[in-house]
């Protein structure tokens, strides 16, 4: 067994260990990425975590959920002040798009119950017209703007030329900066893949290809998180691009094999007590297996 098969079969082994959130995150990409049986058959068991009631008490919980430890976050926090429906609207879409995707159940007319059509668009459009939002908001504005886009054909002013055209406004000096930049472009193409479902439509590839390009030339510098290095190789994947870094970025994960059986974050854990918790520890590692396979998509919808 390689180290991925490890880790693998470890995050099975003790997959009722995982919050039910974590749990379906690793299932759900393992299903999407691999085809996993045993990742659908897990999914299967999580139905009721995704769906525990009435569709609209759901919703409703959803849209008031609160943001937790984010990272950056005295940098982020006055965007989120200024956007301050976009953690739960973000929160709701996700759930609408997991249901749909994985158990068939489409909840998009049932959130427009919730809030209104047009304040979605709006602060989309508001998103699109302020770059200093967008470069720090990061990940968490552009998942809001594709799942728009998904779920609700909007908003009309979506391109990844609206990030590309990002990078030179960002100081890549500043480690912060360097990640949220990562953190962004790698989430535009993992968005536009539909979370892993489905190819990147050829009149937008280039783009992207050209965020691959430019994160490479950045994957040396000091300061660039671990997750963001594992999701820029899962980005490439999803590209169809082999990045030199690949064969390098699997050998130093064995050098950061913890002794439970998955790899851990040695240069964050100073900071974060937590970081290398099971649950927390999960991200990294079903992005690392993701990165040592070919994306090929597939569809999850269970029956």
């Amino acid at each position: 067994m390689d180290l991925a098969d490890n880790i693998r079969r470890y995050f099975f082994d003790n997959f009722d260990s995982l919050p039910p959130g974590r749990a379906f995150h690793f299932a759900s990409r393992l299903a999407a990425w691999e085809g996993s049986d045993e990742a659908i058959e897990k999914l299967r068991g999580l139905k009721s975590f995704m769906l525990p009631g009435p569709p609209e008490e759901l919703l409703a919980e959803l849209l008031q959920s609160r943001l937790d430890e984010v990272y950056a976050a005295s940098r982020r926090r006055k965007y989120f002040e200024e956007y301050p429906l976009l953690h739960g609207v973000n929160s709701a879409l996700f759930r609408i798009r997991h249901l749909k995707e994985v158990y068939g159940v489409d909840l998009r007319e049932e959130l427009l119950k919730k809030i209104d059509y047009d304040v979605m668009v709006s602060m989309a459009d508001r998103l699109i017209a302020r770059p200093e939002a967008l470069m720090n908001l990061s990940s968490f504005a552009v998942n809001y703007l594709y799942l728009l886009e998904k779920l609700y054909d909007a908003p009309a002013g979506l391109s990844p030329e609206l990030f590309l055209k990002l990078y030179d406004s960002y100081d890549l000096q500043d480690p912060q900066q360097l990640n949220l930049l990562i953190y962004m472009f790698t989430h535009c193409i993992i968005a536009e893949s539909n979370y892993y479902i489905e190819e990147i439509p050829t009149e937008r590839l280039g783009s992207y290809q050209k965020m691959i390009a430019l994160m490479h030339e950045l994957m040396e510098r000091p300061g660039i998180k671990l997750d963001a290095r594992l999701e820029y190789l899962v980005a490439s994947r999803i590209c169809h691009l082999e990045s030199p870094l690949q064969t390098p970025t699997e050998m130093e994960m064995t050098g950061l094999l913890g002794s439970d059986g998955y790899i851990i974050d040695k240069q964050s854990q100073q900071q974060n007590s937590r970081i290398n918790s099971l649950a927390v520890s999960e991200h990294r590692n079903v992005l690392f297996i993701m990165s040592t396979s070919a994306y090929r998509p597939h569809k999850i919808l269970l029956n």
